[in-house]
């Protein structure tokens, strides 16, 4: 490329990096609807690498968004091969989906790309086992319905549907979590810190579930001291 080609699109590569650190700074804030328009800008232009894409379909999976989470997931792995974290996250939208061979095609293409990948293998195991794989979705689904069910104020509904969850999926932690909250607000703490405890030992990284369980532990010692 010439001196006077590089000139021409010099200008193009600094908006590309302008928009790529805009929206890396919105998703890391937790703006994830204006790292998407960012993001999509970009797409736009003609400047994406494969973790654009990435971050485009994990924001639409978390809309629940299935359908266009899967067409860039797909983007991403197109761009790259390698990405075993594409190709797992593209399994659990077939997952959710109940496209239950193209969530076994996904997830053996990651362990294509890093077969000595011990989580990738035991990820693949559960995506293969029929019982399991209907029983994830089917707690996903109802701690869905539960959270819901709770926003709306139905707390009776809420709790059955998130009990149901826990039944079907015991590492669901957010199920956990969020039938532990119900019952401690409905006055049942014993239980309603059980279930969190539990929410804890499936996710021990996630800092809001051990910090919510510290505050209601003080919360129970200081009423038991008055």
């Amino acid at each position: 490329m010439n001196f006077f080609k590089k000139l021409a699109l010099y200008p193009r590569l600094f908006k590309a990096r302008r928009l790529t650190r805009q929206g890396n700074e919105a998703l890391k804030k937790g703006d994830h609807q204006r790292a998407k328009e960012l993001y999509l800008a970009l797409e736009e232009h003609r400047f994406v690498n494969y973790m654009i894409f990435h971050n485009i379909a994990t924001i639409y999976f978390e809309e629940k968004n299935f359908e266009k989470a899967e067409e860039y997931f797909i983007k991403a792995t197109q761009l790259n091969p390698k990405s075993i974290n594409s190709f797992s996250l593209l399994s659990e939208v077939y997952l959710r989906k109940k496209e239950w061979k193209k969530a076994e095609e996904a997830v053996s293409r990651a362990l294509e790309a890093e077969p000595f990948n011990y989580f990738v293998q035991k990820r693949r195991d559960k995506v293969f086992n029929k019982e399991w794989r209907k029983a994830y979705v089917r707690s996903v689904e109802l701690t869905e319905k539960g959270a819901e069910e709770s926003r709306s104020g139905n707390n009776e509904a809420a709790g059955k549907s998130l009990q149901e969850a826990v039944a079907a999926n015991g590492k669901n932690a957010l199920a956990h979590y969020l039938y532990g909250l119900l019952l401690f607000k409905e006055g049942d703490k014993s239980n309603g810190l059980r279930e969190i405890s539990i929410a804890v030992e499936c996710e021990p990284e996630n800092k809001n579930y051990s910090m919510m369980l510290s505050h209601l532990q003080q919360e129970m010692r200081k009423a038991s001291e008055e």
